[in-house]
């Protein structure tokens, strides 16, 4: 049974979601459908290339991978088919597939489309050919030079040859409404070379990096609900949170005012 995996900014208010899955499932009732996320800011492909690159390399091999994201289609957005090693891609292309695949290997091709084709037509079709394993009728034509999404690093400052500080900013809200930045772990301790550390935000000091939610050092609560602290998700991005919380009730969002974009000011040991 081939694992079709659909991520998407359709959202689940609108009926959009639940037409694509019955084409799917009314053309190939075969596939093993598999949501990864429908709750993608529409249009936001740093959201959405933090959600995929955390997902999609975990799925079995031979799985087909659909993303609906921007998806009308025209001459400068063209459909796009990718193969790897492990994963066939269909998508749009808009520069998240080949950022997602960077330092593999893989052979792109151009799908043959309509402009302005009616809600992801041809990518449905290719799904056919997939199944089919028709390749040369549904690849029109190499895909030698996609758009590439430009990820954002996080700023610097400098001390002579050492890190002195790092801004890094939000890229991503999580359910909990923890704030995640564009900060890896194993960045932070390359940069920090084991000295301490000072989180500056906006209201606030973090002075201790924590190693889960419980394990605050912030206050003397002892990590209680409604303590914020700093932490490394187990995706090993930078994140910070308030204990117990969530995106309604009050997370690092709605308590500490973080947003997309908003920054934070990391200082290392000789700054302190």
């Amino acid at each position: 049974m081939p694992v079709l995996t659909l991520t998407s900014d359709f959202g689940s208010k609108d009926p959009d979601l639940a037409v694509l899955k019955a084409q799917i499932m009314q053309a190939f009732p075969d596939f093993r459908i598999v949501d990864i996320s429908h709750d993608i800011t529409p249009f936001d492909l740093e959201e959405a290339f933090y959600i995929l690159k955390n997902s999609l390399f975990r799925f079995p091999k031979g799985t087909i991978h659909l993303l609906a994201l921007d998806t009308e289609t025209y001459s400068k957005n063209r459909p796009v088919l990718i193969q790897d090693e492990h994963y066939t891609y269909v998508g749009n292309d808009n520069g998240i597939l080949p950022a997602l695949l960077e330092g593999q290997e893989y052979q792109a091709y151009y799908l043959d489309a309509v402009p302005y084709d009616s809600f992801m037509q041809v990518h449905l079709e290719a799904l056919g050919h997939i199944q089919e394993q028709a390749f040369p009728t549904l690849m029109t034509s190499p895909a030698e030079n996609l758009k590439k999404m430009k990820l954002p690093e996080p700023e610097l400052g400098y001390d002579g040859n050492k890190v002195r500080y790092i801004r890094p900013k939000v890229i991503y809200i999580d359910h909990y409404g923890n704030a995640v930045f564009n900060l890896k772990k194993k960045d932070f301790e390359q940069w920090r070379n084991g000295r301490k550390t000072l989180v500056n935000t906006l209201h606030f000091p973090i002075k201790y990096i924590s190693k889960g939610y419980n394990d605050l050092k912030t206050t003397s609560l002892g990590g209680r609900r409604g303590e914020f602290g700093a932490r490394f998700n187990h995706f090993g991005f930078f994140e910070i949170f308030v204990n117990g919380s969530n995106h309604k009730t009050g997370g690092a969002n709605r308590l500490l005012g973080f947003s997309k974009n908003d920054l934070v000011h990391i200082v290392f040991e000789d700054e302190i």
